[in-house]
């Protein structure tokens, strides 16, 4: 028993523990049934990036419509999924609109 603990901490930990969470998570299925154990992890790990980025798409849409006050917990989920993606936030979604809108006032292209 004391094995099993072990080794479920360790895959909760590793990167297979957090596919394997997010399979069940969005399929409401254990991670033993058929439709994922017969994908390869590679499958997996680009259906989870895929899921990532369009969530990250949805966010960032909100935050740019400033929808309601659940700003402070979009740019949370936001920082969070830019995490597991590799890539950081060099400025926050507000000083992006500013940038934006000074180069469309300027008569410029923006840089997006």
């Amino acid at each position: 028993m004391t094995r099993l603990r072990a080794t479920a901490r360790r895959n909760r930990k590793s990167e297979l523990g957090t596919v394997e969470s997010w399979w069940a998570g969005k399929y409401n299925l254990p991670i033993n049934d058929p439709l994922y154990r017969d994908r390869t992890h590679a499958d997996l790990i680009v259906e989870l990036l895929q899921d990532l980025h369009e969530r990250r798409t949805e966010i960032e849409a909100h935050l740019r419509l400033g929808t309601g006050g659940e700003r402070a917990d979009l740019e949370e989920q936001l920082a969070a999924i830019n995490t597991a993606l590799g890539e950081e936030m060099t400025s926050s979604t507000d000083e992006w609109l500013e940038e934006v809108e000074a180069a469309l006032a300027a008569g410029q292209m923006p840089s997006l």
